[in-house]
């Protein structure tokens, strides 16, 4: 992306919010954004419907850095879910990166316009 990670960022932090996704944080100094886990069939119900509930919580992280190559940032978006969940907890050792037909990818191409277009790509 054209943009500095700063602006980036701020780019990242508007699509996520304007998703209606839940922030659990949003740390410039990091340039990290995560959401909470959220269903996704409240998202995409006829999509999600052949999912179990363990597959359909989904939350979301965004990574905001500088470009190593040239000028501008690099985005890195993800989509993770806890398909082996046992119990009401998870722990990250339990998470995946959701699959690229999972209804959370609409999510995050979504975002990953938003960013774009918001950043002057």
């Amino acid at each position: 992306m054209p943009g500095s990670p700063s602006v980036v960022f701020q780019a990242a932090l508007k699509a996520v919010t304007d998703q209606g996704l839940p922030l659990r944080e949003a740390e410039p100094t990091t340039r990290v954004i995560q959401t909470d886990y959220v269903d996704m069939a409240s998202f995409d119900p006829q999509g999600s419907a052949q999912y179990p509930t363990s597959e359909r919580l989904v939350r979301f992280r965004v990574l905001v850095g500088p470009n190593p190559e040239a000028a501008g940032s690099v985005v890195a978006i993800f989509g993770i879910y806890a398909p082996f969940r046992t119990g009401f907890s998870t722990s990250e050792r339990n998470e995946r990166v959701v699959p690229r037909d999972h209804p959370a990818m609409k999510i995050v191409r979504a975002m990953r316009d938003a960013i774009a277009k918001s950043a002057g790509t």
